[in-house]
C-alpha cells in the first residue's frame, strides 16, 4: 500500500503519524504501517510556546520552546489527519465559547451572546462594567467632578 510522507525539519512522517526510517533498497519505509513512501513536502512555520511551571519548591520557571507546524489546515489534515484537526478546532472553539460565557451576566445573557458569535469576527467591546463597579467608581470622585460628568451625559441633579 502506496501512502504519501512529508518532511518537517528534515524528518520524514507517515501519513500514519509515525517517523519513517530509510531503507537503501525501497527508499522511505514506515515501521507503523509497513508502507513505502512517495510524496512530497510540508510548508512549516514555527510556532513559539511560553509556558510557566511551579516547581516541588514553589518557585516558577518559566520557558520558550519552538515546534514545527503546517502552515494551512490542508496541510495539518493531510499530517494529522482530518479527525485530529477537527477536534483541535472544536476545542479551540470551547475555550472561546467558555470565555464569552463567563463575560455574561446570566445564562441567557451568554446564549444570546453564543447566538450571535461568529468565530474569527471581532465585536467591539461594551459595557465591561458592572453596575455596582460603576457605583463604586463614582463614590470616588469629587462632587465636582461628579457633576462635570454628569452634565456631560446629558443628567441633572
Amino acid at each position: 500500500m502506496l501512502l504519501n510522507w512529508y518532511e518537517i525539519s528534515g524528518v520524514k512522517i507517515c501519513q500514519c503519524g509515525m517517523i519513517a526510517a530509510w531503507d537503501s533498497l525501497d527508499g522511505w519505509f514506515c515501521p507503523g504501517c509497513k508502507s513505502e513512501k512517495k510524496g512530497g513536502e510540508i510548508e512549516v512555520t514555527k510556532l513559539e510556546i511560553n509556558f510557566t511551571k511551579t516547581v516541588e519548591d514553589g518557585e516558577n520557571i518559566h520557558g520558550s520552546v519552538e515546534m514545527n507546524v503546517p502552515e494551512t489546515t490542508e496541510e495539518a489534515a493531510k499530517i494529522y489527519g482530518e479527525d485530529v484537526v477537527y477536534g483541535l478546532m472544536l476545542a479551540a472553539l470551547k475555550v472561546d465559547a467558555q470565555r464569552i460565557c463567563r463575560a455574561a451576566e446570566t445564562v441567557e445573557g451568554a446564549q444570546a451572546a453564543i447566538s450571535e458569535w461568529v468565530p474569527g469576527v471581532k465585536r467591539a467591546r461594551v459595557g465591561g462594567v458592572s453596575e455596582d463597579a460603576l457605583v463604586a467608581r463614582l463614590q470616588k470622585l469629587s462632587p465636582d467632578k461628579l457633576a462635570s460628568i454628569l452634565a456631560k451625559a446629558g443628567i441633572t441633579t
